[in-house]
């Protein structure tokens, strides 16, 4: 899968895709992945699961976040990442069901001074051997552009390393220049050449992919 800051994910069944945005409908990231309920490739439940920047609060879903979530997934995010309602459904169904979304690394991030749903983070195809996993995320249209994706992606990292995970990527579409930023200022190394994923409605992109190293540590928690 793809997974990006501004951005999105984007998954196989039976979750879906995922897409977000960092400053536009253009801004676009995914993440591909397959395997995302349960087993190998699942981050699996978190103690504490809970992670703060300066305006962020990451959590677990829940199901009263179910409305504000598909309030968020708008139609640029929808035509970005070539999602079908099918795929929303899914989305929201791991929001009203805590285990599926702890057992998908799912996250929705809201703000600190007043509780408003600003997006949402997962952390996937997560392989324990190597230690290592793929972070996507989105965020809702009335908070793109104001830099809280570098947020989500930090929190997002460092939820990754309480995990125990060290080697997580993010790719993002070639011509994404908001979201390559995000990844470049958070310390992501750019890895190889762009290669073409295949998005669930048959579009091709080009995409590129970065690399992190998680904090080790449980820094920004409560």
């Amino acid at each position: 899968m793809l997974g990006g800051v501004c951005g999105a994910a984007l998954g196989h069944a039976p979750i879906g895709a995922l897409a977000g945005l960092v400053t536009g409908a253009t801004a676009v990231t995914w993440r591909l992945g397959s395997g995302v309920i349960g087993g190998a490739t699942s981050l699996g439940s978190l103690d504490e699961a809970v992670q703060r920047t300066d305006r962020l609060l990451v959590r677990y879903p829940g199901p009263h976040d179910v409305a504000a979530l598909l309030a968020g997934i708008d139609d640029a995010v929808r035509d970005a990442n070539g999602l079908s309602d099918e795929h929303v459904r899914a989305i929201a169904l791991a929001a009203r069901h805590p285990v599926a979304a702890h057992d998908t690394g799912r996250f929705v991030a809201v703000l600190l001074e007043d509780g408003a749903f600003v997006g949402e983070g997962s952390i996937y195809d997560v392989d324990r051997q190597a230690k290592s996993g793929v972070v996507g995320l989105w965020l809702a249209p009335d908070h793109r552009g104001r830099g809280l994706a570098s947020e989500l992606l930090s929190a997002l990292l460092a939820l990754s390393g309480r995990a125990g995970l060290e080697r997580l990527t993010v790719s993002t579409a070639q011509d994404n220049r908001g979201m390559r930023r995000t990844c470049v200022a958070a310390g992501g190394v750019l890895l190889a050449e762009p290669v073409v994923h295949v998005l669930p409605n048959g579009r091709h992109v080009r995409a590129v992919t970065y690399v992190f190293t998680a904090p080790r540590g449980a820094g920004g928690t409560p």
